[in-house]
């Protein structure tokens, strides 16, 4: 798989620009927002399949008909808007419908970002994972978001969003999930700690990670570094990647973002944009600590000849690393990344740390094997595209649609989307551009809860 990537070319991903939109004539329009974590990889997938047929895009089955899905990936990422024309990203409507998104959408950058996420708003980009799953919770609960005096009414299922990207797992009852959300997981990542200090260690165990962001550590010599302050980072309200460092790191509490938080020093909470370092303040750069997605930590290096691409470094001498984590009683210690020889740069280690059975779950999702105590490695996580299957006759077009893009019917014998299904040409392109983004691919081992079809992928309802 590794040499499929190679093959691609990191061409295909270079500052993972969307292709320029053009309005199409007939068929159904499917798009995705949300995350950040797995915009890049998104975009080549999904321009994938529009580029495919000279351009008319990848034939569907909706209602029965065979149509042509037009499909886009909306950036959250404010630096994209910054180097797009007009700072704008149009998602062109459907003009052979008028029950389903018919009128064109010039998406603009969420202007509380990086610092936060604003609310479901037509043409605001939801930025972070659980913005892009409240927005198509919103559009297809029949509250919006339409513009103000739009003649696009409540109910009528407008906003157009049809797949929410999320690095984030399903969100407990009342965080915002509804229980039409199907979660498709198509590839791994890890997540762990990162420091542009020097001070800092290589290792930090996992109790030391929790009462850094708890405030009762605060300097890197209480953890077996040199003394030197440690101010703490973390990504936007909203994002996926926050919501699973509090969830699966941090054992579920919010940190304190308070001067007065116990400890002492400097206990301000900065917000940034997440998996990046490059804006963090100068002041800071020999003290702060983060969260990093080590797929976009490895991609980052691999591209570190590309300023666009690598992220990483606020400073030309200073770069983030990726620490190591010590497991509950000291039974694990290891990095979610390792060197290759032969390819000559990191990627996920995939022989005993990113691997499907450290990926935690809730129970009802099949997650009552995961113990930390005896082995399991924390920070896994899938990255998952999420559907809303609500809607009368199968569900809404987009939905229709989007499931044969990036889902797959989780039954013996079940259809798969390319996305889903590596034995074909079309999976393998996708699956390369997962590996080629730093991720790792899924297996199409048969489970009996969340891969029946033997895809690659792996399904799981919203709302734990």
């Amino acid at each position: 798989m590794v040499a499929a990537a190679a093959s691609v070319g990191t061409a295909s991903l270079v500052g993972w620009v969307p292709s320029a939109a053009a309005t199409p004539q007939s068929g159904v329009v499917v798009a995705s927002a949300g995350s950040d974590t797995s915009e890049g990889v998104m975009t080549s997938i999904m321009n994938s399949y529009r580029n495919e047929n000279a351009g008319a895009g990848r034939p569907v089955t909706v209602g029965g008909s065979v149509v042509n899905a037009h499909s886009y990936n909306v950036p959250a990422s404010p630096v994209i808007y910054d180097n797009l024309a007009g700072n704008r990203f149009t998602v062109p409507g459907e003009s052979a419908t008028a029950t389903d998104c018919p009128n064109d959408i010039n998406w603009a950058k969420d202007p509380l970002a990086p610092g936060g996420s604003t609310a479901p708003t037509r043409g605001i980009a939801p930025f972070g994972s659980g913005a892009g799953r409240n927005y198509l919770a919103a559009e297809n609960g029949g509250t919006g978001p339409n513009p103000a005096g739009s003649a696009e009414t409540a109910g009528q299922n407008f906003g157009c969003i049809d797949v929410a990207r999320s690095s984030g797992a399903p969100r407990g009852t009342g965080q915002g999930d509804k229980s039409t959300f199907e979660y498709y997981a198509f590839a791994l990542d890890a997540l762990s700690w990162a420091t542009t200090s020097l001070k800092a260690p290589a290792v930090l165990t996992h109790d030391q990670i929790k009462q850094i962001y708890l405030c009762n550590i605060t300097d890197w010599s209480q953890v077996g570094g040199a003394p030197g302050p440690i101010v703490r980072y973390l990504p936007q309200s909203g994002s996926g990647t926050r919501s699973f460092f509090i969830s699966d790191i941090l054992g579920g509490v919010t940190p304190n973002n308070s001067n007065a938080c116990g400890g002492g020093g400097d206990r301000t909470l900065r917000e940034i944009e997440e998996n990046q370092a490059v804006t963090i303040a100068p002041a800071d750069q020999d003290k702060a600590i983060l969260p990093y997605s080590a797929a976009l930590w490895t991609y980052q290096t691999t591209n570190s000849i590309n300023p666009t691409i690598d992220r990483r470094c606020p400073s030309r001498a200073i770069c983030a690393r990726l620490g190591y984590i010590t497991t509950t009683g000291g039974n694990v210690t290891a990095s979610p990344v390792t060197w290759n020889d032969i390819d000559v740069n990191y990627q996920l280690d995939t022989a005993g740390v990113v691997i499907d059975a450290n990926v935690k779950h809730f129970a009802n999702n099949g997650g009552a094997g995961w113990n930390e105590a005896t082995g399991s490695f924390i920070g896994v996580r899938h990255i998952y595209n999420v559907l809303d299957a609500v809607g009368t006759g199968g569900g809404r077009r987009g939905y229709q649609a989007a499931k044969q893009l990036v889902g797959f019917d989780n039954s013996p014998g079940g259809t798969k989307s390319p996305l889903c299904d590596a034995s074909t040409s079309k999976g393998q392109l996708l699956q390369a551009f997962i590996v080629t983004a730093g991720f790792a691919p899924l297996t199409n081992a048969n489970n009996a809860t969340s891969n029946q079809a033997n895809s690659n992928c792996r399904f799981y309802q919203g709302v734990n």
